[in-house]
């Protein structure tokens, strides 16, 4: 897993190496961040249980 600031610039070039590939074309503020990842990694530990 990778979890970057501003990763869409890099994520062209993930699909070589990894199955799928999620990239932010803006900022969130860091409440949003929290939330976002919490919900985010929350269901997929889920769905691979």
């Amino acid at each position: 897993m990778l979890n970057a600031c501003e990763s869409l610039a890099g994520a062209d070039e993930m699909p070589q190496t990894v199955l799928a590939v999620i990239g932010m074309s803006d900022t969130i503020d860091d409440a949003s961040a929290i939330v976002f990842a919490s919900a985010f990694y929350t269901a997929l530990a889920f769905a691979f249980e």
